[in-house]
């Protein structure tokens, strides 16, 4: 029974402490959601890039986001989405990109020359499906999308 007046009384002390509480969630949600599977050539594809990129467009729609989702893109593309996200959200609001597909790390730099300090570029690989043809954007280029959106969160 000790145990029982115990719970009871945490539980009242918990309701007491966090009743009168709010959390400010006055702010946008924006995000980009990128699952490429289809990509040029032979073998290239990926099974399960889309129902990631669904599954999290689901879950953050849940949680109040505005969705840019995308199953196929162009690096135009890309940067369309980034700059109406960009129109859109203001430094109170929180932004987030999501990709699942093709990437990697090029350690000669065929893309561009690295910053100092780091000896490779990651990149991501967009694939417009319908041509066929796969479009790159290194690291840098991506921070520099991401950067370019007002939201501080």
């Amino acid at each position: 029974m000790k145990r029982f007046k115990g719970f009871v009384l945490l539980i009242i002390l918990a309701a007491l402490l966090f009743g009168g509480c709010s959390f400010d969630l006055n702010y946008d949600r924006y995000a980009i959601v990128y699952g490429i599977a289809d990509y040029a050539g032979n073998g290239n594809d990926l099974t399960y890039t889309v129902n990631d990129a669904v599954d999290m467009a689901a879950l953050l729609i849940n949680q109040g986001y505005s969705i840019t989702l995308r199953t196929s893109a162009t690096l135009t593309d890309l940067q369309n989405d980034f700059n109406t996200a960009k129109a859109k959200a203001d430094k109170d609001d929180l932004f987030l990109f999501f990709f699942s597909g093709h990437g990697g790390q090029d350690l000669q730099s065929q893309f561009s020359e690295p910053p100092p300090g780091d000896d490779a570029d990651e990149y991501i690989v967009l694939s417009d499906g319908d041509a066929g043809a796969n479009y790159f954007i290194i690291d840098n280029e991506l921070g520099d999308l991401i950067a370019s959106i007002p939201a501080l969160k």
